[in-house]
């Protein structure tokens, strides 16, 4: 697979990790992990997120940086999931929930819509 195929293909699987990325901030995983590593059992608790599932999420998150694996299982809050705490002052975990959630994922969703007709994707999507 040639570099531009590759780079092309990172790009059209970058929704998987808006996607990721909004479950990650919408349950509030950061803030589950400031006093320590935790494991997928203990957050599926206390988001009401189903414990394999959510172990799925965070083996993905893990790969980019925002948890960090442990040996027991556990996951400890990596570099980027700090940036998603609740009392982070970039807000970014506010705009992650904004921008990935169903109403910027709606207006993202007529992008094309928007590029032929020249109506605003969001005035589409939201009305």
């Amino acid at each position: 697979m040639s570099e531009s195929h590759a780079q092309v293909m990172q790009m059209a699987c970058g929704h998987i990790v808006t996607r990721a990325l909004y479950a990650f901030a919408e349950l509030g995983i950061a803030d589950q992990l400031i006093d320590g590593p935790r494991s997928a059992e203990e957050l599926g608790a206390a988001t009401g997120a189903q414990p394999d599932s959510l172990a799925r999420l965070l083996r993905l998150m893990g790969g980019l940086g925002y948890v960090t694996p442990e040996a027991d299982g556990r996951y400890a809050l990596g570099p980027l999931g700090e940036a998603l705490r609740s009392d982070s002052p970039a807000h970014a975990r506010s705009m992650v929930r904004l921008l990935a959630g169903p109403l910027g994922w709606a207006a993202l969703g007529e992008i094309l819509h928007s590029v032929k007709t020249g109506e605003t994707a969001a005035d589409r999507a939201l009305g």
